[in-house]
């Protein structure tokens, strides 16, 4: 049985991502699938993968196809697993040696549908800039999701049984396409316990070379919202706190669609 299975979707990544991959090979512990899917590159990330000598205990599995966007690439490195763990990296991320390791033990011991390790938010020299938020149990991430989503998505792994339970990632609508992670985390909570760990085992690079860069801050706001109101309903709990939290997002909103339609006008 294979301990864990890792989605890393890749889009013109050529920039980081051999040290991704170094990362995911120096992993300390053996007998792991790395589902890799180039998304539609135009690069020569494909190649960088297909021309990787991995360790023996790392299978790879490597597809390549036409665009589809990160959330469906997701869904279908998902489907295609066969652990009962899934752990998610980005490009252009760098995991350390033990996070595979720590994660699936934390899991276990705790008895987690979700895992997440915090992150040291690096610039591309490798600079740490800040760390991603830590030490959050269940309670706590029932009211942080009433404010935003705390988790680095490299720095996830999650059980697949509570990923199918609750329909795994949706690709519909601007939630799917932008705030993908954040509701899946929201939905997955609902069935079971999750956590965020103390020690950062990742390096997530702030980098314009993201797959998930160029999102629009009005659709963002609005994806953001929507999430926020499915925990709360969820939950129903935190009442004041979800309602300051709430306005606070639609008066951003407001905001941004006011100034945005000032400058329009400008132009003209």
């Amino acid at each position: 049985m294979l301990k864990v299975s890792v989605v890393l979707p890749i889009y013109n990544g050529c920039a980081y991502l051999s040290q991704c991959l170094e990362s995911i090979n120096n992993q300390s512990i053996d007998n792991f699938e790395l589902i890799v899917i180039d998304d539609g590159s135009i690069d020569n990330s494909f190649d960088i993968v297909s021309g990787f000598v991995f360790r023996e205990g790392v299978l790879l599995r490597l597809i390549s196809r036409p665009n589809k966007g990160l959330t469906r690439t997701l869904i279908e490195g998902v489907s295609i697993s066969k652990s009962n763990l899934i752990a998610r990296v980005d490009q252009d991320d760098i995991w350390g040696a033990d996070h595979l390791k720590s994660a699936i033990n934390t899991i276990n011991l705790r008895q987690l549908n979700l895992y997440g390790s915090p992150a040291y938010l690096v610039n591309n020299n490798m600079e740490t800039l800040s760390k991603s938020c830590s030490n959050l149990k269940t309670k706590d991430l029932i009211k942080y999701f009433l404010y935003d989503n705390p988790f680095i998505h490299s720095g996830v792994v999650f059980k697949r049984k509570c990923y199918d339970r609750v329909g795994g990632y949706v690709s519909r609508d601007i939630v799917g396409e932008y705030v993908q992670d954040y509701d899946l985390w929201v939905r997955m909570l609902k069935y079971g316990k999750a956590e965020i760990g103390n020690f950062a085992n990742v390096k997530y690079r702030v980098s314009s070379h993201s797959m998930t860069k160029g999102v629009s801050p009005c659709f963002g706001y609005r994806a953001r919202a929507s999430v926020m109101l499915k925990s709360y309903r969820i939950h129903k709990k935190y009442h004041i706190f979800f309602l300051i939290n709430f306005m606070q997002i639609l008066l951003k909103l407001f905001l941004f669609c006011v100034f945005k339609r000032m400058d329009k006008k400008n132009d003209c």
